[in-house]
């Protein structure tokens, strides 16, 4: 094992003695170690982070006030993890514009961020940038949120932004790794298998990344239409998939093959 400064890494990876070069972090990092390995014909695998959806499929029946509150506790718990310095951490929730539950699972994750999940301090360098530059970039329609009323500081605040309207804007194409998530509605029926038909593509191809993703999709609705959800997940290109659970964790089961899917959408 070798320790460097960074402007040391260059000679390490190129070093005749190293065959294979394994990497997580930034993909703009990873894009240059790779070029490096390819000079000097090196194998280069890297791990990097993204922007992460969870899917929330309108249902056959509605969700009660329960389930609506515990996904939105369960969202927001990952969100708000190791202050957002999670690669694997949600950040964009992808819902039907028409669900009519919409604004009401909208308000449960405000409160969930706000009062139900405890705060959490993010300590990552160069968090309080990323925050700042989402911030301005959705001044109107984010949502600073202090939870625990704020005793804390300014570093356990947490950015929500729903409603997002741009799939080739800042929080689709740029990884915060930082406390900020938001919203983007789909407009289509609110029914699953129109809802999944237009989800898929979306986040296959307005999304950066392809580290994981979460369907919520209650048992009713998982019953009446299996097949559109088996559709889903065979056609999702992401390295980790998780019905009514939580993507993240598949990273943390040492069992599992830790793999993903390329920039070019192929399995690795």
């Amino acid at each position: 094992v070798a320790f460097c400064p960074a402007d040391e890494g260059p000679a390490l990876s190129q070093h005749p003695s190293v065959d294979v070069v394994l990497f997580t972090g930034s993909a703009k990092i990873a894009r240059s170690i790779d070029m490096q390995c390819q000079a000097s014909q090196k194998r280069f695998v890297a791990e990097c982070g993204g922007v992460n959806p969870v899917i929330v499929v309108p249902g056959e029946r509605p969700w009660t006030q329960a389930e609506l509150e515990h996904q939105a506790a369960q969202i927001m718990s990952l969100a708000k993890f190791l202050g957002g310095a999670v690669c694997a951490r949600p950040q964009v929730l992808v819902t039907c514009q028409k669900w009519p539950q919409r604004q009401a699972f909208l308000d449960c994750i405000e409160q969930a961020a706000r009062d139900i999940t405890p705060a959490a301090v993010s300590f990552y360098p160069g968090s309080d940038e990323s925050f700042a530059k989402f911030q301005a970039e959705y001044r109107q329609q984010g949502k600073v949120i202090e939870p625990e009323a704020g005793k804390y500081g300014e570093r356990s605040r947490f950015l929500w932004i729903p409603g997002i309207d741009k799939p080739d804007g800042l929080l689709c194409q740029t990884e915060a790794f930082a406390q900020v998530t938001g919203e983007y509605p789909l407009d289509t029926e609110a029914n699953a298998e129109d809802f999944l038909d237009k989800a898929v593509p979306f986040c296959n191809n307005h999304l950066f990344g392809s580290l994981n993703c979460t369907i919520l999709m209650d048992d009713r609705t998982r019953k009446v239409h299996d097949a559109a959800l088996e559709k889903a997940l065979t056609n999702l290109k992401y390295g980790s998939l998780a019905v009514n659970g939580a993507a993240a964790v598949a990273w943390c089961i040492p069992y599992l093959i830790w793999g993903g899917c390329g920039e070019e959408g192929k399995p690795i």
